[in-house]
């Protein structure tokens, strides 16, 4: 059995999270399932995928993870696979094993080229890049500038994220706000991708008003009972233990 150590920072990775439910799940899988090797690049099927996975539409879900994740035949690419996790010891020649044993067709469109249905991105390491080009960089480009600002998240999306957490799209406005307002605060943004960050704060938002729910809520004092503590001070703690808001009387 292989083990390796898996990144948490992957979680707050502004292009995870803006995978859907399933691109997230199936990303997780290939990346910690036990057909990966030192490469980043095994053969899988979509029967496994939809077996062990649970993916509905593995033709739109391998599509969602592209340029992170490519696909050929059969066969899967997740590139620069270091980066989300990692074996022990040393492991460089084991990984020019494993690429020995990759059919030269299959390292040309993975590691050369475009897999299927995607563009053209860096190789692994110990294999050469030779294909460039300047309007696919572009485009690159553009999609991860496409929600530099605040600015760019429109009333579409605002929809969408509040489809994907089930709240309303006043909820999400309202984190969109804070969010907009923490970046002016703190005169610093470390968001590459705001309506990632969005997801991310709507996500975190609805934690902590889940666990505000969970807390009870104080009792107010009758005013038999605030008579009861001013004439018997002692008795503070027995209202406090009981779920009473003595707020007010302790500054009596």
């Amino acid at each position: 059995m292989k083990t390796r150590i898996f990144w948490t920072k992957t979680w707050k990775d502004d292009w995870f999270q803006s995978l859907s439910d399933q691109g997230q799940k199936l990303f997780l899988y290939l990346i910690t399932n036990d057909l990966i090797g030192f490469s980043g690049c095994y053969q899988i099927s979509d029967y496994s995928l939809k077996s062990e996975a649970r993916i509905k539409d593995t033709d739109k879900t391998k599509k969602e993870l592209y340029p992170k994740v490519k696909f050929y035949k059969d066969w899967v690419y997740i590139v620069n696979s270091e980066r989300y996790n990692s074996f022990r010891g040393s492991t460089e020649i084991a990984k020019e094993r494993e690429l020995k044993l990759i059919p030269e067709n299959v390292k040309e469109s993975l590691f050369k080229g475009e897999g299927e249905g995607g563009l053209p991105h860096s190789p692994p390491l110990g294999t050469p890049h030779t294909n460039t080009n300047t309007n696919t960089n572009n485009n690159i480009n553009n999609n991860i500038n496409k929600y530099r600002n605040i600015s760019d998240i429109k009333e579409d999306e605002i929809k969408a994220v509040a489809e994907k957490y089930k709240v309303t799209t006043k909820y999400v406005e309202r984190v969109l706000d804070r969010l907009a307002n923490d970046i002016e605060i703190k005169g610093k943004d470390k968001y590459a991708n705001k309506l990632a960050a969005l997801r991310n704060w709507v996500s975190k938002q609805i934690e902590w008003d889940e666990k505000d729910n969970k807390k009870p809520s104080l009792k107010d004092l009758e005013p038999n009972q605030i008579l009861d503590i001013r004439n018997n001070p002692e008795k503070l703690l027995f209202y406090q233990r009981r779920g009473y808001d003595i707020s007010r009387m302790r500054t009596r």
